[in-house]
Order: C-alpha cells, then structure tokens, then sequence
C-alpha cells in the first residue's frame, strides 16, 4: 500500500479509535480490513507521529466521521472535497476507488447495480490491490436495461470487468428489471440460472451500489408505464436502490413487487456491508431517505451532496 493512503488510513483508524472510543473490531468492520491490520495501524501513527497527545488529521476526515454519526446505520462516509458537479462526476471513481477495494477484499460475495457512479468507480480499480488467492464471486443485482441513458457498460460487461479486476467468478441475471406482464415474470421466475441467484443473494457480503431519483433523468423511472409512475406518486416514493423504492422518511414501499426484477428488500437489507456510490444536490433527498432506511451502511459522495443533506436535515428541524 502506498505511504500516503496508508497515512490517510492511518489517520481514520486513530481517529476513531482515540476521539470516538471504538474498539478495534468495530474499526476493522467499518474500514473493510483485518483487526490485525487496525492494530498495524496504531501502531503505525504513533510511531509515524500521526498521533501525538491530539490526532495530527485534516478537518475533511473529522467531518465525515462526524456526518457518518448522525446516521445510526452508516458505519462511514467518504466525502470529496468540490466545488462543482462536474468536478465530482469527473473524479468521483478515483476518489472512490481505494475505499471500495478494501470493502472487496473483505467480501467472498458481491453483488452490484448499474448506477454510473459503480461504472465509474469499477473503471479506476486497480487490479494490483486484490489478492489473487480469495476465492471471489460477483452478480448483478437487479435486471438489465437497455442501451440508453449514457450507459458506458451493459449490465453483463459491468459484472464481467469487476470480475476480471478482481479475480472473481461470475454471475448474470438476463433478464430486464422491469417487465410489464407479471405474467412474464412468473414465468422468468421459474428459470434455474435467475432462481439461483436469488439464492445467491441471500449470502452477500457486499452490496456496491448507485442510488436513484424518481424523476425523467432516472433509468428505471424511464421504464415504468403511466400506471406505475402514478403508482410511485401515490405513495411519495423519492428514492430507488436497487429497484426497491422508499419515502423520505425511509420507509421501504412495497410496491411494483410484481413488475420488477431485483434483490427483494429484505435480503438487501441483511447483506453486511451495503456502499453506496451517491453525488448531486438533486440526489440529497434520495440519500437521506437511504439513510434513514438503513440501506446505505458506507457513503462515498462529495461536498456539495452533504452539505445538502444537512441543509434538508435543518429545514425539517426548523419546520417542526
């Protein structure tokens, strides 16, 4: 590992372990890596002189700890210092590669979504960090779509570069995420290579994820027939991970159960480690209701997203 990333590593570990009083296998599950490792890294600070009588870190890390606080669920936050929105699409993979390679390395199971952002993200991994004695498996998480909406990969080739960069086998879900017959998804239900990976997900280890807003930019708000948007509009639905949509106050809405093609909630919600992938001030309102439904267990987002959500957060404040 490189000398800066394992200072910058170095540094979260003792902050959270000095200033806020965790223990070492809660430190070792938040950052995605070994309890030994977490003691290497005390050590390493304080010999490094990382830490000296107060944690010698940049105000960015004592910020996303303490933004990662508020949200009972959210064992961490990675925040990208920027100034605009096209900064954050132009650097948010890079930014997020290294934090999503130690959650890989900590996983046998991964499962992933279509979100740009995870196409992003996958790009800029660096097959040199993954061990090549882990036995690896990886799945879509939901459906396919088709080419549109700027896709760089579709869904096969996304499972299938991970895989190759990491080492792992793989897993296809051919079918699309939305159908409009429930009919047709009986009948794809009952295929033995999708029905095995609704088995497969019950076993995740990881989720790596993008989140959606329901409105004409998202994918899967572009697949739904009249009836189903209305649907999502009589039930205040603003926020889609995974095809599973909630409310602003995070409540999971089971609706549309017999049109779409995912990991159901409930098995999303027990995978140990769920990333989310998230940016934009139009995503704010989205990521605060994963929050709040405890579907986002690591953030990895920028500046001018959380500085959103909390203006949101402080707006309901003032309003009750």
């Amino acid at each position: 590992m490189a000398t800066k990333q394992r200072d910058e590593l170095a540094a979260r570990t003792a902050l959270l372990y000095y200033e806020y009083q965790k223990g070492q296998n809660e430190i070792a599950l938040e950052l995605g890596i070994s309890r030994s490792y977490v003691s290497q890294l005390l050590t390493y600070a304080r010999e490094s002189g990382v830490v000296k009588i107060s944690i010698s870190i940049d105000a960015e890390y004592k910020k996303e700890t303490e933004f990662a606080a508020r949200f009972p669920g959210l064992r961490h936050a990675y925040i990208m210092q920027s100034e605009s929105a096209e900064y954050t699409s132009a650097n948010i993979g890079r930014f997020a590669a290294p934090h999503v390679s130690r959650l890989i390395n900590a996983a046998d199971s991964i499962g992933i979504n279509l979100g740009l952002a995870v196409q992003s993200v996958i790009e800029c991994l660096d097959e040199s960090d993954f061990a090549a004695l882990r036995t690896r498996t990886v799945s879509q998480l939901m459906g396919g779509f088709s080419n549109g909406h700027n896709e760089k990969l579709m869904p096969g080739e996304l499972v299938a570069r991970l895989s190759q960069k990491i080492g792992a086998q793989s897993l296809y879900l051919n079918c699309p995420v939305i159908v409009d017959n429930p009919r047709l998804k009986q009948v794809l239900m009952q295929e033995k290579s999708i029905a095995s990976i609704f088995e497969f997900w019950k076993t995740l280890d990881l989720a790596i994820m993008g989140i959606g807003v329901l409105d004409e930019n998202s994918r899967i708000y572009s697949k739904l027939s009249e009836e189903m948007r209305q649907t999502l509009a009589a039930n205040q639905a603003c926020c889609e991970i995974t095809a599973n949509f909630y409310n602003e106050q995070g409540m999971y809405l089971p609706i549309l159960l017999d049109n779409k093609i995912s990991i159901p909630n409930e098995d999303l919600l027990a995978v140990k480690t769920k990333a989310v992938i998230g940016h934009g001030t139009q995503k704010a309102k989205a990521i605060l209701s994963g929050l709040r439904a405890g579907m986002i267990n690591v953030l990895v987002t920028d500046s001018l997203t959380t500085a959103a959500i909390e203006s949101l957060m402080s707006n309901e404040k003032e309003s009750k």
